[in-house]
């Protein structure tokens, strides 16, 4: 029992040092693991590691760990047998070997053969194992095997940890720098840095070609200058080799403020590695993939219109509104990729069929590809590209296809008017204005006398086919024989040059005839002279009187200069010296002109105008011709004395100069003065006689509403008509009184700031001013309500109220009439006599009668009044012979409308020198529609610009 009870203590002692040993050797095997790694970190952080070398510091540290460990447990194995238990017992126990005597008898078994007395010494060593037993367990087991090598090893660990620990804290970047690099020795992680930098992208895809933009924003530190490199991309390269690459290239980043630089990376068209670096700093690696995928980066295209159209070859990007052109048409399509391609295909999708096109490359290897097709039915093209390697574009250009339509030509004639009237002598323009959307090819002006048939009159068309034409044709009248009563009837015809049409002329084979169209028919009417002179007095009555005295003038002024002009020549020639050949012809040409000059003055003074003040200045006039008509005599005397000298003929023409400007100065102060006095208020004569006008047109409207003062609210259809009607009456007096006060405003503006003009403008001013606040106009919105409700006795109510209104200023308006009249009488009493008649006798003329309106008051309805009698003169074209207004188709024989060009024309040209202003411009935009073409689809330009061309023609003759 003793012998099992001793090797039980002994093995339990034995077992507590192995544990407490073993549990030593793991401490001082990471210690001294520890000391490896953080030796191998600072070499690190000094020599930057290699991932190899990393590796190999991992390694060293763990197999520093292993070797130490299994030391420890080896050497705490071979001093754990059981005699060295025994002795550590004693030595505790203080036995003096009691313990390892009793372990050495209990291990021979009972063998004591040596012995004389076997049985005796068997007891005693029974003994002897027992009491080394009973001392073993009594004895201090903690004291035998103690647990200070434990803690020994692992304090000198966690004293040794303390290190990184306390090198973590403080430096948290550089820690966790190393603890990536350790952690993973063989991925992508710089070594430390003060610089920090923040990439973007990380990383990124890009479609071939393209270029992508590499941010960094730098954290901590800051770099004078950075660089990114650029490296081969392959996912198979190792960490050590991809560092021994050679870069593709380095290029130099860019400050952009704020720590943040930019660099561009540009047309990439393999996979890339790129890195940032900043002297010994870097960035980790990020890669750009490639996508080969074909792209189509742009589409070129080349219409070629057909020949007849004449339009110019359009080449560029697509149009706005896309592909657009006549049956026919030829387009070449180019398209750009960003790989090089193999070909493409053009897919032109119609409405019943599709049409498959191939593109062909331009060149092996080229990035473009072209194709062609022809445009003949409205659809779609669908375009795609095929790279080198088969892969075909994902995305697809679609570009729809309009058909355009070649319209027929427009044309129509300005000039005559619809219904003119010309005198039997008079040359009338026609004046043809044609247009097509590709070229005319023919103009014909149709003309009738008397209901006669028609006969064709060819005018040249130009060559090419122009798209626009105005062309000019005068029709002598006095050639033909023509009488008052005859009537001449014009129309024209224009024919494009679409060759599509299958129309050929029967004479000539070859011509093929195109689409064409006619303008209406115009209507000239032949009348008398005296009917024409009748009609131009009353359209341009002080037009033409003023022109008769401005003309003379102008003339007048114009001899001075030529009479001056020769006499500073003449002064500049010897003085003694005779008149030479030259000289003499000179003067023979001024008594020519000066003769001439005194023929028309005469001639004018002769053709008197029916106005009292013409009478009164008509005679002075005839007194102008002849002191022109002596001076002419004067200067002939002058060149047949053979012994004029330079000198006396000087002196004699600057006699003669000076009486000229003394006839100048007479005919300005007699003569043009009440003309100008006369221009300046007779526009305010002829506002004062319209104010009678509406007012008498008011009260008419009221009195016949009366008939209507009962029917509060009606439902009677009839009754209903009517006050739509009177309403519209209404609304035209309420507008023609607001634009009345308008005019007299603008023709107070023309009336000079002179005391004499003083009182006009004071009673005209305030006459305005008093009809705005006077509440007419309001109580015209009444009736104009009142009936618009089918209320007549608010309509009637409202009208009357208005009526009672404008008649309260009749007195005040007639004072702006005496006003004028005051101004008159500031000439000599005679001439201020004539004066005042002739205003009267152009208010008459013009349908006004002075100082009371025009009519008896009786009902004009909404279609009457100074509006209507205004436009119906100006809406005839009249064509004659004036001698009164004097412009150059005055004198070829032409019209007075010569003036007033046609509808879309500016004022103050000629026939001869009209440029072609059409409706259209040159982008083909109708003027009048305010809007550009862009609001338009294609299809429909053509169309609505005609249709508001037409508008505009029908508007213009109203």
């Amino acid at each position: 029992m003793a012998h099992q009870m001793l090797a039980e203590i002994l093995l339990k002692l034995r077992r507590r040092m192995l544990w407490i040993e073993g549990a030593s050797g793991l401490g001082w095997g990471l210690a001294l693991g520890l000391i490896c790694l953080i030796l191998g970190v600072w070499m690190d952080l000094v020599l930057e590691f290699s991932p190899t070398l990393r590796i190999g510091t991992l390694i060293l540290s763990l197999t520093a760990f292993c070797v130490l460990g299994m030391t420890v447990l080896l050497q705490a194995a071979f001093q754990s047998n059981p005699r060295m238990i025994a002795a550590r017992l004693d030595h505790i126990a203080d036995a003096r070997g009691q313990i390892c005597s009793g372990l050495e008898l209990s291990m021979r078994n009972g063998s004591h053969s040596y012995s004389t007395n076997p049985d005796m010494t068997q007891a005693l060593a029974e003994m002897a194992v027992s009491r080394a037993a009973d001392l073993a367990v009594h004895a201090n087991h903690s004291q035998a095997v103690p647990t200070d090598p434990l803690k020994r090893s692992f304090i000198t660990f966690f004293s040794l940890l303390v290190l990184p620990l306390l090198f973590a804290l403080l430096l948290p970047q550089l820690a966790a720098t190393e603890w990536n690099r350790f952690a993973n020795p063989s991925g992508d992680h710089p070594p430390f840095s003060h610089i920090n930098f923040q990439v973007e992208p990380e990383g990124a895809k890009v479609i071939f070609g393209e270029g992508i933009d590499i941010y960094v924003t730098l954290k901590g530190t800051s770099a004078e200058d950075l660089e990114l490199v650029l490296e081969p991309f392959n996912r198979h390269v190792t960490y050590d080799d991809q560092s021994k690459m050679i870069p593709i290239d380095v290029l130099p980043m860019f400050p952009e403020g704020g720590n943040r630089w930019r660099v561009t990376i540009s047309d990439i068209r393999t996979p890339l590695t790129y890195y940032v670096r900043s002297h010994s700093a870097r960035s980790r690696r990020y890669n750009i993939e490639v996508i080969t995928v074909p792209n189509i980066v742009d589409a070129r295209f080349r219409v070629t219109a057909p020949e007849y159209t004449g339009l110019p070859e359009y080449e560029g990007p697509l149009p706005q509104g896309g592909l657009s052109g006549l049956p026919g048409t030829q387009v070449k399509v180019t398209l750009f990729s960003n790989r090089p391609l193999s070909g493409g295909k053009l897919k032109y999708l119609t409405k019943d069929k599709q049409q498959k096109v191939d593109l062909i490359a331009s060149a092996k290897a080229s990035e473009e590809a072209n194709g062609e097709f022809t445009i003949r039915e409205p659809g779609q093209i669908v375009l795609t590209v095929t790279d080198v390697d088969g892969q075909e574009s994902k995305d697809a250009v679609t570009v729809p296809v309009i058909v355009l339509v070649d319209e027929r030509p427009f044309v129509r004639l300005l000039q005559p008017k619809s219904l003119s009237l010309a005198t039997p002598s008079a040359r009338v323009p026609v004046v043809i204005s044609a247009e097509d959307d590709f070229g005319l090819s023919r103009i014909q002006l149709f003309r009738s006398l008397n209901h006669s048939r028609f006969l064709p009159l060819e005018v040249p068309v130009s060559m090419p086919p122009p798209t626009h034409a105005h062309e000019v044709v005068f029709l002598p009248l006095s050639k033909y024989g023509l009488a008052a009563g005859d009537e001449i009837r014009l129309f024209a015809r224009v024919e494009d040059n679409d060759p599509n049409t299958g129309n050929r002329d029967g004479s000539n084979p070859s011509q093929i005839i195109g689409k064409g169209s006619e303008s209406s028919v115009v209507v000239i009417r032949i009348i008398s002279q005296e009917e024409y002179d009748s009609m131009e007095r009353r359209r341009n009555g002080l037009q033409m009187f003023m022109s008769k005295y401005q003309q003379a003038r102008r003339r007048m002024e114009s001899l001075a200069e030529e009479m001056e002009t020769l006499q500073k020549k003449i002064d500049k020639l010897p003085a003694d010296s005779r008149l030479k050949e030259e000289t003499l012809q000179e003067l023979r040409k001024l008594s020519k002109l000066l003769e001439k000059e005194a023929d028309t003055l005469k001639k004018l003074a002769d053709q008197q105008l029916p106005y009292q003040l013409d009478n009164e200045l008509s005679p002075q006039l005839k007194k102008q011709a002849e002191a022109l008509k002596k001076l002419s005599e004067q200067l002939q005397t002058l060149t047949k004395n053979k012994d004029a000298t330079n000198e006396l003929t000087s002196k004699r023409l600057k006699e003669m100069l000076k009486s000229l400007n003394d006839q100048r100065e007479h005919l300005d102060s007699e003569m043009m003065a009440p003309l100008d006095t006369l221009s300046k208020i007779m526009p305010l004569m002829q506002d004062q006689s319209r104010f009678v006008q509406i007012y008498q047109r008011q009260r008419d409207l009221a009195n016949r509403l009366e008939s209507l003062k009962g029917e509060p609210d009606t439902d009677d259809p009839i009754l209903k008509a009517r006050m739509r009607d009177l309403e519209s009456e209404q609304n035209l007096l309420q507008k023609e009184l607001i634009q009345l006060l308008s005019d007299i405003e603008e023709h107070i503006e023309m009336v000079p700031a002179e005391p004499r003009f003083e009182e006009l403008r004071d009673s005209a001013l305030k006459f305005v001013k008093a009809v705005r606040k006077s509440g007419a106009t309001e109580a015209m919105t009444e009736a104009a309500q009142g009936l618009a409700e089918f209320s007549g006795t608010r309509g009637h109510a409202g009208a009357l109220k208005a009526a009672d209104i404008l008649q309260k200023f009749l007195s005040q308006c007639n004072g702006m009439a005496q006003a004028g009249q005051n101004i008159c009488k500031g000439f000599q009493p005679a001439l201020g006599e004539c004066l005042s008649k002739t205003i009267s006798q152009l208010l008459a003329e013009t349908g006004f009668r002075p100082g009371s309106g025009t009519g008896t008051g009786a009902g004009t309805g909404a279609g009457g009044g100074f509006s209507a009698q205004r436009s119906t003169m100006q809406n005839v074209g009249l064509y004659g012979d004036s001698p009164f207004i004097e412009h150059a188709a005055a004198h070829s024989g032409s019209s007075s409308d010569d003036s007033q060009n046609a509808t879309g024309r500016s004022n103050g040209e000629s026939l001869l020198h009209q440029e072609d202003q059409s409706s259209f411009d040159s982008s083909g935009k109708f003027k009048a529609s305010g809007s550009g073409e862009s609001l338009v689809p294609l299809k429909y330009r053509r169309k609505v610009g005609r249709y508001f061309q037409r508008i505009a023609d029908e508007v213009g003759d109203q």
